[in-house]
């Protein structure tokens, strides 16, 4: 939950394949910087981060929307 590989993400949007970025994505901050860094994003995973209590489903939710995800 240290952030995603925004690299390795931006790397495999170049070859032209829907991605959807799963892994390390552990805060609100993470959700805009991938959307910022990364728009043609097919979706987001945010798994452990809701089971942890880092994330809430309606925060998760209200950010995306803000970023048009």
């Amino acid at each position: 939950m240290e952030g995603p590989d925004f690299d390795g993400i931006k790397a495999v949007l170049s070859s032209g394949a829907k991605v959807i970025a799963a892994g390390g994505i552990g805060t609100k901050d993470h959700i805009r910087q991938l959307k910022e860094t990364c728009p043609q994003l097919y979706g987001i995973i945010v798994g452990k981060a809701l089971y942890s209590g880092r994330l809430t489903l309606e925060s998760a939710i209200e950010v995306a929307k803000e970023a048009n995800i």
